[in-house]
């Protein structure tokens, strides 16, 4: 599995003047604790709507474990990543969009109201929308439908999927309005996570830099033992074992996409050699590195 670079901070809306998009993220033949949705962060929201398996996300600092009909509305500007808690088939849908897709109603006061409190960060909808909650199918219904605009695109399209997200978080104010005042000033989970971003950033551009605790605690302005707790709050992984599986996927996107030799590729990714490279290879892939080069 590859992962694409875009997922950083431009993740892609082809238009303008609607900027919104749906994507598919379908996974066959998932291991139990595999990544399925790539760290990454974007200044966008996105509704994440679970259709068939079970994982576990990271949403900044906080695990959320979701299961078909469960929802997930990730903030603008959250850190966050995604593992199966099956083996198997994991399939979920995602529709991303910009505050800017209603920059246009910014002086509805119904709209400055209800809805721009929770585009503009001065409140916030819970993060996880259970599959139990009564409200929970009217929101899938809606989500639904804006999902099927973008297969369909119909005339209009664009307009007919905005107006529905319109109205989705306009009842979802109306349902969770009560305690979005009770936390309307909410400070971040994390002071410094602009700092982790960048981190983070730079260990995705540089994977085959030698990276250490103490290089990593540095870059953020904590201590090594501050550092290791709340990395693993935030990535639901280790420093160590994070590297590793950036590493390994990068790995695994040189195998496919190149004619380097498994020598160069440990190298290229920090492993020093082969020996090291396959074992992790196998450990994090669940294959020998020359078996998917001999796949292709």
């Amino acid at each position: 599995m590859s992962y694409s670079r875009e997922l950083w901070e431009d993740t892609l809306l082809d238009d303008p003047y609607y900027p919104i998009n749906s994507f598919r993220t379908r996974i066959p033949d998932v291991k139990l604790d595999q990544n399925v949705l790539y760290l990454h962060w974007h200044e966008h929201f996105e509704m994440i709507i679970m259709q068939c398996g079970q994982a576990v996300f990271h949403i900044d600092n906080r695990p959320y474990e979701v299961i078909p009909g469960d929802i997930l509305i990730v903030p603008s500007g959250s850190l966050h990543v995604g593992y199966s808690l099956c083996n198997g088939l994991v399939d979920m849908e995602a529709i991303v969009f910009n505050a800017s897709l209603f920059g246009g109603i910014g002086q509805d006061p119904a709209h400055a109201q209800f809805v721009a409190p929770f585009l503009d960060g001065r409140a916030n909808y819970p993060v996880k929308l259970d599959s139990q909650l009564e409200s929970n199918k009217e929101f899938r219904t809606l989500l639904a439908q804006i999902l099927l605009d973008f297969k369909e695109q119909k005339p209009a399209y664009q307009l007919t999927a905005k107006s529905r997200l319109h109205l989705l978080l306009v009842l979802l104010s109306l349902h969770f309005m009560p305690k979005m005042q009770k936390n309307a000033l909410s400070k971040p989970y994390i002071s410094n996570l602009d700092q982790f971003k960048d981190l983070i950033r730079n260990i995705e551009a540089e994977s085959g830099k030698k990276w250490t605790i103490e290089l990593a605690a540095k870059h953020v302005s904590m201590s090594s033992f501050h550092f290791c707790k709340t990395f693993k709050k935030l990535t639901g992984r280790t420093f160590i074992d994070y590297i590793n599986m950036v590493r390994m996927n990068e790995a695994e996107r040189l195998l496919l996409d190149s004619d380097l030799t498994i020598t160069e590729i440990s190298e290229r990714v920090g492993c020093g050699n082969p020996n090291y490279l396959t074992k992790l290879f196998k450990r994090y892939k669940g294959a020998a590195p020359s078996q998917v080069r001999k796949k292709l």
